[in-house]
């Protein structure tokens, strides 16, 4: 009789290797064992159905969930030191956590597991709130946190969506096949291809009045685009071949990014009004 197949994406780590290597396996299974990808292209491809088993982190599953992926997640935890290791200060600087606020934090992601379980232990123990503190992802200063209105264009989304935990293609002409061109250069205005921007978004209702049907027309250059949207952000706009053209956080006052380059329309005037809009949010209240 035939065994049943499972396909399986996952690590190669000391606390998987036995399985990578036949050493255990699955009775009544043939398992085929997928290793190669990279933590961020592990956990897409798992989203997109690639394979039915993947490891994701506590962070990468909730980030899932909210944007309505449905998992029968087993709570499998390989190792259990204390996440407070992975806190560290300057020695002589603090005697006590509640001195971090108005501090700056620096970490290399800001949705992952290590630095949300930061976040949340911060605010229970201590009553520090994320917006007490300055966030630093590898080096540069995010604001998400403080709510200041945020206005991200082309490499800005992406900056964007990578400090909320979010991935990237990294090359769209070789990744993603039938899309249609998006470094079209002829000059800084020539429009490139169509978006469709999400009724009822913020750059929706940035821009509404100079949409037809939900849509416009933009430039385009760049080869790297969203592939897995950070954690509190959502998807605006899209081309038609699928790639995401903006995003935002819907729980700021205003927080956009758009992949296109509305700043070389200003002779126009067609983006106007979303430059407006962050303006007038940029106003005290």
């Amino acid at each position: 009789m035939a065994k049943h197949r499972i396909t399986l994406g996952l690590p190669y780590h000391p606390r998987t290797r036995a399985l990578i290597d036949g050493e255990i396996g699955i009775d009544g299974y043939e398992l085929e064992i997928i290793h190669g990808p990279t933590p961020g292209e592990r956990h897409y491809r798992f989203a997109q159905g690639e394979w039915d088993i993947g490891e994701y982190s506590a962070a990468t599953y909730l980030r899932t969930r909210e944007k309505g992926f449905r998992y029968i997640a087993l709570p499998i935890f390989f190792e259990r030191g204390p996440r407070q290791r992975n806190i560290f200060y300057c020695e002589g600087t603090l005697k006590h956590p509640s001195e971090l606020k108005g501090k700056k934090i620096g970490c290399f992601r800001y949705g992952a597991t290590a630095v949300v379980w930061a976040r949340g232990f911060l605010l229970d123990e201590f009553g520090l709130k994320t917006t007490d503190m300055q966030w630093y992802v590898s080096g540069k200063e995010v604001f998400i946190g403080r709510d200041l209105p945020v206005l991200g264009i082309c490499r800005g989304l992406q900056v964007m969506n990578v400090a909320c935990g979010g991935t990237l293609v990294q090359d769209i002409p070789s990744m993603i096949t039938g899309a249609e061109p998006h470094e079209v250069g002829d000059t800084p205005y020539t429009l490139a291809h169509e978006v469709w921007i999400t009724r009822g978004s913020a750059l929706w209702r940035a821009i509404e009045e100079r949409l037809a049907d939900e849509a416009c027309q933009v430039n385009s250059r760049h080869h790297q685009a969203v592939r897995t949207v950070g954690g509190g952000l959502e998807v605006s706009a899209t081309s038609p071949d699928g790639i995401v053209e903006a995003v935002e956080r819907p729980a700021s006052r205003f927080c956009v990014g758009v992949q296109w380059h509305p700043e070389n329309f200003w002779r126009t005037g067609e983006f106007r009004p979303l430059f407006e809009a962050f303006i007038a949010a940029c106003e005290p209240d």
